[in-house]
């Protein structure tokens, strides 16, 4: 049990740097008006692998899913919107 574990903290920390990448790309990409987009979809089928593997001290995993999923749309579409809003 204890390498389920370990798996989805590993995905969770995955999931959560892969979203901070994706957000770096879209500012930068809002900032120059050119450059790679992000990854949307691979770090929330991490959040969703998490959610059904791990219990955080006996938090169920649907709120560690809903928790993370709110991470997801902040960086991945309400950040950017927003910066988008006040540079332009």
């Amino acid at each position: 049990m204890w390498v389920v574990r370990i798996f989805c903290w590993f995905l969770l920390i995955l999931g959560i740097a892969m979203d901070l990448l994706t957000l770096y790309l879209n500012l930068r990409r809002i900032k120059n008006e050119y450059g790679a987009s992000g990854i949307p979809v691979i770090p929330l089928i991490f959040y969703l692998i998490v959610g059904m593997g791990i219990k955080f001290s006996g938090v169920n995993g649907l709120f560690v899913l809903g928790i993370m999923l709110i991470f997801h749309i902040s960086c991945q579409y309400l950040i950017p919107k927003a910066y988008e809003a006040l540079v332009k």
